[in-house]
């Protein structure tokens, strides 16, 4: 007898452990305008027989160097997906998506970090987001203007300015 038992046990095995898939993408448009969203998934797959609360801490932060004024809005949305099967496997996907503008004229310096570390892209041209960097222009300057270049943090303060009062 050829039996072609086929056990059914409604177990769908697709468990992908802490599965991280992250998409940024930064747009540049003609208005100065600098969008970078970015897509955090992450799926947790547990077998057990009790009550399993899954929770997912997710921190998305935009790295703009507050300089000349900067303009930044962020908008994060959170979807929670709960999937229970007979055999009590339950699977939380959580789908954060953070869409973050910047809307400025000068330096540009937007990132997508998931620790308290930021982006570093170029260490010469920023550092940390929240502190004052010296803008290297193409202007002979002397080492003395680089002290006067705590006025570039000031809101709608251009580093022109700032190097016409020192000479």
């Amino acid at each position: 007898m050829h039996t072609r038992e086929h056990m059914h046990t409604h177990v769908h095995t697709r468990e992908h452990m802490h599965t991280h898939a992250h998409t940024c993408a930064c747009t540049r448009a003609h208005t100065h305008t600098h969008v970078n969203a970015c897509t955090h998934t992450n799926t947790c797959t547990h077998m057990h027989s009790r009550a399993h609360i899954c929770k997912h801490a997710h921190t998305c932060m935009c790295a703009c160097a507050r300089t000349y004024g900067h303009t930044c809005t962020s908008t994060s949305t959170h979807v929670h997906m709960h999937t229970h099967a007979l055999t009590h496997m339950h699977t939380n996907a959580c789908v954060h998506t953070c869409v973050y503008a910047c809307m400025h004229t000068q330096m540009h310096a937007c990132a997508h970090t998931h620790s308290s570390r930021y982006f570093q892209n170029n260490k010469s041209s920023y550092r940390d987001p929240f502190h004052c960097v010296p803008i290297k222009n193409k202007n002979k300057q002397t080492k003395k203007t680089t002290k006067k270049t705590r006025a570039a943090c000031e809101p709608g303060t251009e580093p022109s300015r700032a190097s016409a009062t020192r000479r």
